[in-house]
């Protein structure tokens, strides 16, 4: 392609952006190979369970760059998973459950999920992005609002099509899923409102801290250096350095 450019046949360097390479299924140890005799028929999985419980464990097992380790029990873990949904929303259709969630801690939850999903799914990471989907099904609770079905099935939608579209349509919704815009979050929802905040004198553990998310390092500071179990561990001691990391750490950094 450089060649190509240089002679004016051409306006890009590379054919390509961005380069993808996959990694391979290994089933005992090995490479799955019709030499070797490991293979698996997919067809034989489409058949007992669908297309995209396979498609499902595929993406969710590793990293796509990554080898995947060939798993019946991943298999098996993938259709509960979908099941559990299918569960789910045949429950909704059938209650008069609330549409929306009232819950402020589900809602930061929500926005917080369609953040990683939209993200890890532009990186191409599809197994923390379903990973994520899972935890928030899994704070749902047993009775999920229709609002958290409604963005678990969006989410789910890229990696389980044809299951989504039967789940979308069961809870009233029309015309088909991937008609609908990709849910959007909301930043001022997914800030956490206090956060822990581990406080270290040379390294070592000495207090923690609950303060505000966001809150300003000179702020924070202040607070820190003024709490009694940090003043013990300063005494006779000059501080060099301070260490901060937003929403997370304080680190004092001493000399005798």
């Amino acid at each position: 392609m450089n060649v190509m450019k240089d002679m004016g046949l051409v306006k890009e360097s590379e054919p390509f952006r961005r380069l993808l390479c996959q990694g391979m299924i290994i089933k005992d140890g090995a490479k799955m190979s019709k030499s070797k005799g490991n293979i698996v028929d997919p067809l034989a999985i489409i058949n007992k369970y669908g297309a995209d419980v396979l498609r499902l464990f595929i993406l969710f097992a590793a990293p796509p760059e990554v080898d995947l380790e060939w798993s019946d029990e991943g298999i098996e873990g993938a259709h509960r998973f979908l099941n559990r949904v299918w569960r789910f929303v045949k429950q909704c259709k059938m209650s008069k459950r609330s549409k929306e969630t009232e819950d402020k801690k589900m809602q930061r939850k929500i926005h917080q999920t369609i953040k990683k999903v939209t993200e890890d799914i532009e990186k191409f990471r599809f197994n923390t992005a379903i990973a994520g989907i899972m935890e928030l099904l899994n704070a749902a609770g047993q009775s999920p609002a229709k609002e958290v079905l409604e963005i678990i099935v969006l989410l789910l939608a890229p990696f389980v099509p044809h299951f989504c579209e039967e789940c979308w349509s069961l809870l009233g919704n029309k015309p088909s899923i991937f008609n609908h815009r990709w849910p959007s979050y909301n930043p001022e929802l997914i800030k956490e409102k206090d956060v822990l905040i581990v406080i270290q004198v040379d390294g070592r553990l000495r207090d923690k801290l609950s303060i505000p998310s966001g809150t300003e390092e000179e702020v924070v500071k202040e607070l820190v250096l003024a709490r009694e179990k940090v003043q013990r561990w300063l005494q006779n001691r000059k501080i060099e350095k301070v260490i901060f990391l937003p929403d997370r750490l304080v680190n004092i950094v001493t000399s005798s």
